[in-house]
C-alpha cells in the first residue's frame, strides 16, 4: 500500500514537472545569429553559438529583457525585448532583412523597402548595373526604406541589403533585380506615325529628326503608326 502511494506521488510530481516545462517552453526569446559568439541575458552568459546558429531562451515571467551577443571578434550587439504574453519572440543578429521589395519605378529612380530588423540597427544598400556586389555603389540608411536616385535609364539594377549593428556588418541579402526602362510619351495632337526613343525623345515618322536621332545612336523603343 505504501509502495503504491509512493509510486503515485512520483507519477504526480513527474506530471507537474512535464507540464511546467511545457508551459515554460511556450514562452521565450528565439535568437538567430549570422555569426558565432557568446549569448547573454541581462548580462548573464548563457551559451556559445556558432555561425548561422539558433537558440531559444526560456522566459518564466513577463518583463523587459536585455539580450546580448558578444561576437568572436570582440564586438557586441544588444537588443531590448519586451515579453508581455506567452509565445516565442524572435530576434536576429546580423541576419539579412526580410521581404526586400522594389516599389514603383520613376524616370531614373525606384524605392526599396524591407522589414525592420529592430532598434539599434542601420542598413547598407548596395546597387549595381551588373550582378557583382564588389563593384556596387553603397549607401547607408537608418530607415527600412530608401529611394535610389540618378539611375541609368534602360539598365537592369541588382540590389543587396545588409544589417549593421554593434559596429559589424551582417550577411548580404540574396540579390534582387529590376529593369529601369524609359517611358515613351506621345505628343498630343501629332499627326502621322510616331517613333519613340529613349531619354523621352519622339519624332514623326519620315522627319529629318528621325535620321538625326539615328546618327546620334538614340535607341528606338517603340512606334505608333
Amino acid at each position: 500500500m505504501k509502495t503504491s502511494k509512493i509510486l503515485l506521488l512520483i507519477a504526480l510530481m513527474t506530471a507537474i514537472v512535464v507540464i511546467a516545462n511545457a508551459q515554460q517552453a511556450t514562452t521565450g526569446i528565439k535568437v538567430n545569429t549570422a555569426f558565432g559568439g557568446t549569448l547573454s541575458l541581462d548580462e548573464k552568459e548563457l551559451t556559445s553559438l556558432f555561425d548561422n546558429d539558433t537558440y531559444t531562451i526560456p522566459i518564466e515571467k513577463p518583463g523587459t529583457y536585455s539580450v546580448k551577443m558578444k561576437f568572436a571578434n570582440g564586438k557586441e550587439a544588444t537588443k531590448s525585448v519586451v515579453i508581455s504574453a506567452r509565445g516565442i519572440m524572435e530576434i536576429n543578429f546580423l541576419i539579412p532583412p526580410k521581404n526586400i521589395q522594389i516599389g514603383t519605378i520613376g524616370t531614373d529612380t525606384f524605392p526599396l523597402y524591407w522589414d525592420s530588423s529592430g532598434t539599434g540597427t542601420t542598413y547598407n544598400v548596395y546597387y549595381n548595373t551588373v550582378n557583382h556586389i564588389d563593384s556596387a555603389k553603397m549607401v547607408n540608411t537608418v530607415q527600412n526604406s530608401i529611394m535610389l536616385q540618378n539611375l541609368k535609364i534602360n539598365s537592369t539594377y541588382y540590389v543587396w541589403v545588409s544589417v549593421v549593428e554593434g559596429g559589424m556588418e551582417g550577411v548580404k541579402s540574396t540579390v534582387i533585380s529590376k529593369e529601369l526602362l524609359a517611358k515613351a510619351v506621345e505628343k498630343p495632337g501629332s499627326a502621322g506615325g510616331m517613333i519613340f526613343y529613349d531619354k523621352g525623345f519622339f519624332v514623326t515618322d519620315g522627319s529629318i529628326w528621325k535620321r538625326l536621332l539615328q546618327v546620334l545612336n538614340f535607341e528606338q523603343i517603340g512606334e505608333q503608326l
